[in-house]
């Protein structure tokens, strides 16, 4: 296995999993750093989502949240349809709050993201072996 500095470039969010990454051989880390690079995510990004979309979701989506876009969609389509003004003040007071907490911890979700991302990438490599054949 000669995995060379090269091949490791652009991992700097992946030491969680680099033990993964050093059982693959060179062919599946070039693979790896395709699939990787292709599917990496972007801070400035996922807060421009955030800032004009933030209230339904999509930047949770963008991250690999479906299940926390679909909550904030919720929250503010609850806010907006309900009649009963206490309980648009709860939605709205809810999703407030997640908003806010968005805006201090984008960056750690955009690399845990990734992180995920890459690690599902990883597994698969090793669990098929590499596609390409000699």
């Amino acid at each position: 296995m000669g995995n060379n500095g090269y091949l490791y470039r652009g991992m700097e969010s992946m030491t969680g999993n680099l033990h993964l990454l050093q059982q693959m051989t060179e062919k599946q880390l070039l693979i790896y750093n395709a699939e990787f690079a292709a599917k990496r995510k972007n801070v400035f990004v996922a807060y421009l989502l955030w800032a004009f979309f933030g209230l339904v979701g999509l930047h949770k989506v963008y991250l690999n949240q479906g299940l926390g876009g679909a909550f904030y969609l919720c929250m503010f389509l609850g806010g907006w349809f309900t009649l009963a003004a206490p309980w648009m003040m709860v939605c709205w007071f809810i999703l407030g709050f997640f908003i806010m907490f968005d805006l201090f911890t984008i960056p750690a979700q955009t690399k845990t993201s990734e992180e995920k991302e890459g690690e599902k990438i990883a597994r698969n490599l090793l669990s098929a072996g590499s596609p390409i054949s000699n």
